[in-house]
C-alpha cells in the first residue's frame, strides 16, 4: 500500500497491483466460507444450488492467474483479472461477475496505483457492462446490487474521503439491497430467501473491505443478509415453494468459450436470446464467454459453429441438479422446523429416500451386522437442530 506523505487527506492513500492481489485473495478466502450458504439460497433463474461454488470458482480463477504477478502497474493486474474472470467464468453468477472484473479492468486502466476516485470509476464500469452482457436484464439480482453500490460510492465520494469508510459504506449498501431483493423478484418472494448472486457479490466486497482496513478476511463471523420483509422470517427456502417448482422442467445449462476474428457480440447474443433463457454473452471481437439455458444445447452451438473456435463446452442437465438441490433444502427444512426430530438407522439408496419422505431429519447407515456406533448415532442427533 502505498500512502502520499506530503498530503494530510486520508483520501490520497493509493493502492498499487499488489494491493489489488491482496484485496481479492482476502475476498476469496471470506467467499469460501460462505460458499454453502449462498448455494442454498440459489432459486433464480433456476433452483439448483450452484451459485455459491461458480461465484468461489470464478474468483479462484481470477486470484490464481495473478499469483505469479508482483509489482507490476494496476491496469496490468486488473487487466490480467478480467481476461482470467472470462476465460475461468463458471455458469451465469460467473459470467456477471467477469463483467466486475472488466469494470475494474477499465476503470483502472493505464494507471500505475488507484484511489477512491478510481474505485468509483471501476464500479461505475462494472455496472455497465453486467447490465450489457445479460440478454434479458431482472432486476432483484446481483445487477441490482451493482447499481446500488455503484450509486453509493458515487454518492458517497467527496475530497475527505478514505478508501475504508467508501467501502464500507459500500457493503452497507450491498447488504441492504440483497435484503430488499425478495420485494422486487416474486420468486425469491415465494421460496423465502434473497438473491444468491446479490448475496455473493456482497461477501466479495466485504473480502474486500477487510483487507483494506486492515482486518483478517476471517477475523469474524459476516451476518448474511436476510429477506428485509417481516413475512420472510427464515431466509430458507420454503417448503411450500419445492412442492410449487417439484415438476418443473428446466433444461440444460450450456457454456462455451468462442474464439475467432471480427466476432458480433450483439449478433450473437440476440440469437441466443432468441433460443434459449438467462442468456449472458462477454467479451470482445476475438473472445466470446456465452452462457444460456436451453433445452436443446446443441442449437445454441449450431448456431456458432461457422462463427469461430468453440472450447471449454459445458453442458450441465438443470433438471437432475434441481433434483437434487429440491432434496437437499427439504432436509433443511425438515431440520429447522420439526420440534422433535427421528434419527433413523437404514441401508441402501432406496431405504433411505422412503425415511426421508416419511420425515426422518437423518439417516445413519447400518443395519443387520452393521450396526452404526453409538458415536455414529451421536453425531447424527447433533445434526439434527430439534428441541
Amino acid at each position: 500500500m502505498k500512502t502520499n506523505n506530503n498530503l494530510s487527506s486520508s483520501q490520497d492513500v493509493r493502492y498499487n497491483g499488489d494491493d489489488l492481489k491482496a484485496m481479492f485473495i482476502s475476498a476469496l478466502l471470506l467467499l469460501e466460507q460462505h460458499v454453502d450458504a449462498i448455494n442454498a439460497l440459489n432459486v433464480f433463474p433456476v433452483p439448483d444450488g450452484d451459485t455459491g461454488t461458480n461465484m468461489f470458482l470464478t474468483l479462484r480463477d481470477v486470484v490464481e492467474n495473478t499469483e505469479s504477478s508482483g509489482g507490476e502497474p494496476v491496469s496490468e493486474i486488473a487487466a490480467s483479472m478480467a481476461r482470467a474472470a472470462l476465460m475461468g467464468a463458471k455458469g451465469n453468477s460467473g459470467v456477471i461477475l467477469s463483467q466486475f472484473f472488466k469494470g475494474l479492468a477499465v476503470g483502472l486502466e493505464g494507471l500505475s496505483d488507484f484511489g477512491c476516485k478510481d474505485f468509483v470509476g471501476c464500479l461505475q464500469a462494472a455496472k455497465e457492462y453486467s447490465y450489457k452482457a445479460v440478454g434479458e436484464p431482472v432486476e432483484g439480482t446481483i445487477l441490482t446490487v451493482v447499481t446500488s453500490v455503484s450509486e453509493t460510492a458515487e454518492s458517497n465520494y467527496g475530497p475527505e474521503i478514505n478508501m475504508v469508510d467508501l467501502l464500507g459504506a459500500v457493503c452497507v449498501k450491498a447488504q441492504e439491497t440483497v435484503a430488499l431483493t425478495p420485494t422486487m423478484l416474486a420468486v425469491l418472494s415465494e421460496a423465502g430467501v434473497v438473491d444468491a448472486g446479490g448475496q455473493g457479490l456482497s461477501v466479495i466486497l466485504e473480502g474486500v473491505r477487510r483487507y483494506v482496513s486492515g482486518e483478517e478476511p476471517l477475523s469474524s463471523g459476516l451476518m448474511m443478509a436476510k429477506p428485509n420483509n417481516p413475512q420472510i422470517a427464515s431466509g430458507t427456502v420454503s417448503h411450500d415453494f419445492l412442492d410449487a417448482v417439484e415438476g418443473e422442467a428446466y433444461g440444460y445449462c450450456t457454456q462455451f468459450l468462442l474464439t475467432g476474428h471480427d466476432l458480433e457480440i450483439d449478433s450473437i447474443r440476440e440469437s441466443m436470446v432468441n433460443m434459449g433463457k438467462s442468456v449472458v454473452v462477454v467479451g470482445d471481437n476475438e473472445m466470446l464467454q456465452v452462457h444460456l439455458h436451453v433445452y436443446d444445447p446443441g442449437s445454441a452451438i449450431s448456431a456458432v459453429i461457422d462463427r469461430g473456435v468453440l472450447s471449454q463446452i459445458k453442458i450441465e442437465n438443470m433438471d437432475n441438479q434441481h433434483a437434487e438441490f429440491s432434496e437437499a433444502r427439504r432436509k433443511d427444512v425438515r431440520k429447522s422446523s420439526q420440534p422433535t426430530a427421528v434419527v433413523a438407522v437404514a441401508l441402501g439408496d432406496g431405504m433411505e429416500a422412503i425415511m426421508a419422505n416419511l420425515g426422518v431429519s437423518e439417516v445413519v447407515k447400518g443395519g443387520d451386522t452393521m450396526n452404526p456406533s453409538v458415536g455414529d448415532l451421536m453425531e447424527a442427533i447433533d445434526k439434527v437442530p430439534s428441541n
